[in-house]
């Protein structure tokens, strides 16, 4: 074997070598760059759930209970405060005994069929003098996918 051929077999042996190299490389950076998508699209998915979870929620009902008194009579009032209607509401006095409200107007009333955005209701309290000075709510409602909600709310003389 000549010199010239040694060299020539030698730098062909090198080239080998260093494409090897190139592929192996380019391979990792492959898997890494498919993982990479991977993750991205992950995000992605996450991201766009996210914006329709809060497109939903400013559409939500956002209800609000109070215990006012308008001229000499107390009245519960049940706000909607939110930008999305309720449906289906129902009112419940919980540990109550001595109910301030008339049994025929919330049996007339409730369930609500709905309570859209900005209204209200409003319900005769009969408060005396023996009347406890606080009161636990609790509505219950459904929003435009059906989903119940339930939320308590302590309200006070």
């Amino acid at each position: 074997m000549t010199l010239t051929e040694f060299l020539t077999l030698a730098i062909s042996l090198v080239s080998v070598i260093i494409a090897v190299t190139s592929l192996i490389r380019t391979r990792g950076i492959a898997a890494e760059q498919l993982k990479l998508e991977a993750i991205t699209a992950k995000l992605a998915e996450r991201q766009l759930s996210q914006i329709e979870e809060e497109a939903h929620d400013r559409t939500q009902a956002k209800l609000h209970v109070d215990l006012t008194k308008l001229g000499k009579n107390w009245k519960f009032l049940i706000a909607n405060r939110g930008e999305g209607s309720a449906f289906n509401l129902r009112l419940e006095l919980i540990d109550c005994a001595d109910s301030p409200l008339s049994q025929s107007e919330v049996s007339e009333k409730f369930p609500y069929p709905e309570l859209k955005t900005q209204s209200r209701i409003k319900l005769i309290a009969g408060i005396h003098m023996q009347s406890p000075r606080t009161y636990q709510v609790r509505l219950t409602w459904e929003d435009s996918r059906d989903v119940e909600h339930v939320e308590d709310f302590h309200v006070a003389l």
